[in-house]
């Protein structure tokens, strides 16, 4: 669905075995995911959108760019416990969370930027308090195990 203005935002895809680069045991079922930022910084009115459209399985939140890293990565220096988009949360979540576990929509989100287990811990932390039991996952790769370890980071 487009809201005025919009272009629309909802992606079907289909995986139903006609298309000969499909992998053998998917399914038909149909996915819809609606993307909501694709960069920090962007308007957070999206989602409320989205939800109000309905019927999404998922919604996408890309929040990276290297100003993005840089900014995150010199916030995290002077706390420890930053280093992630904080308006996602402030923004985005905690005005959404009740619609969100209504609907049972999953967010797939990199907005962790360098530090995604705190803003993975800041998620559980705002769940608890709406007292919602929505499932927070954390996924990080080898470069943020590396700033972990040793506090250091390399491209």
């Amino acid at each position: 669905m487009a809201f005025p203005g919009q272009a629309d935002t909802v992606l079907g895809v289909s995986h139903t075995g006609t298309n000969p680069r499909t992998r053998k045991g998917m399914s038909n079922e149909i996915i819809r995911i609606g993307v909501a930022s694709g960069f920090w910084g962007e308007s957070s009115l999206a989602t409320p959108q989205l939800l109000q459209a309905g019927n999404l399985d998922f919604i996408v939140y890309d929040y990276l760019a290297e100003i993005t890293m840089s900014l995150q990565a010199r916030a995290r220096a002077q706390a420890p416990q930053l280093g992630y988009a904080t308006d996602f949360l402030d923004a985005t979540l905690k005005p959404n969370f009740p619609e969100i576990a209504r609907q049972g929509v999953k967010l797939i989100s990199n907005a962790g930027g360098v530090n995604p287990h705190a803003c993975g811990a800041a998620a559980r932390k705002a769940t608890a308090e709406a007292e919602l039991a929505l499932k927070i996952a954390v996924v990080s790769g080898k470069a943020n195990k590396r700033e972990r370890e040793f506090g250091e980071s390399k491209t």
